[in-house]
Parts: structure tokens; sequence; C-alpha cells
């Protein structure tokens, strides 16, 4: 659950902090916009190929280890937005840490669905709305309180949380 609602605040934070983030590229007002509007669109359709791509190349027993490298690249992608110094070169990375992220959510369901009832994936399913709800309130948070780079650690922080409880469980199930 908390993968999922970390993927989820990976993939949505970013709207409400994008003016804050375009005024450090000096976009203000129509241009700003107009930008925003691009750089949403681009990595709208990133998610959307990312989320019908990748978990079609998982082999039926390595959707966890998928999962994984996937929130490793969305992570260290994430971090990545530190060092844009351009708006093409912050879309880019952005555009590859959503195409990652947004492959997670429908694996995590697929691992669901094959064990559990619908009651699971319905508790599953509340991490999108959790993470829907909380990306905002999270991303403007954080930019108010410490600046946008620590938005950047703390959602990468967010995301390899998780992995650590799943990286041990894989040890546990060895043994």
């Amino acid at each position: 659950w908390f993968l999922s609602l970390s993927a989820t605040i990976h993939a949505v934070y970013l709207p409400a902090i994008l003016p804050d983030i375009l005024k450090s590229f000096n976009f203000n007002g129509e241009s700003a916009i107009m930008i925003a509007g691009i750089i949403v669109f681009i990595y709208g359709i990133s998610s959307f190929l990312g989320a019908y791509i990748l978990p079609s190349i998982s082999a039926e027993n390595k959707s966890i280890q998928l999962i994984i490298i996937l929130a490793l690249l969305s992570s260290f992608f994430q971090i990545m937005h530190i060092f844009a110094r351009t708006v093409i070169i912050f879309t880019i990375i952005r555009t590859f840490q959503t195409f990652f992220v947004a492959a997670i959510m429908p694996l995590c369901l697929g691992i669901v669905a094959k064990k559990y009832s619908g009651t699971e994936i319905g508790i599953l399913n509340t991490a999108r709305f959790s993470g829907n709800a909380l990306a905002p309130l999270i991303s403007t948070f954080v930019l108010y309180s410490s600046g946008l780079n620590n938005v950047y650690l703390f959602l990468s922080a967010l995301m390899l949380l998780p992995l650590a409880f799943i990286w041990k469980k894989i040890h546990l199930d060895k043994i």
C-alpha cells in the first residue's frame, strides 16, 4: 500500500508547485502557463506509455523485482531534477521519471489481483486516492518550509522507504 501511495505522489505532485519551479527558470505569467501546459502534456503521455508498456515486459514471477527497479529509477530521476538548469532538461528528466513511476501501480494491482479478492484491491486502490490528495499538500508544505531541492529529496526518500520493507520481505521469504 505504502509503495502505491508513494508512486502516486511521485506521479501527481508537480502541478501544485510547477509555478514555483517555472519561476526558478525565469518563466512568469502567460509564458509560464503555456510552458506548464506543455510540460504536463508531455509527462502525461510518458505516464501513459510507462503504465502501458512496462508492466507487459514483466515475467510472471518477476513483478516485484521490476517494481523495485522502477522505484529506484523513479527516485533517481526525481533527484536529478535538482540538477536541471533549463526547462527543457527539467522536462526530459520529468518525462523519464513519470515513465518509470507510472508502471508501479498497475504492477502492484496485478500482484494483489492474483492473490487476493476485490476487498484487497479496493484497499490498494485507496493508495491512489490518498496519493492524489496528499501530493499537493506534501509538495507545497516541503517547498515552502525547506525549499525546492528538498521536495525532490523528500519524495525520493518517500519512494525508497517502502522498498526497504519489500527487500526485507523478499529475503525473509527465501529463508
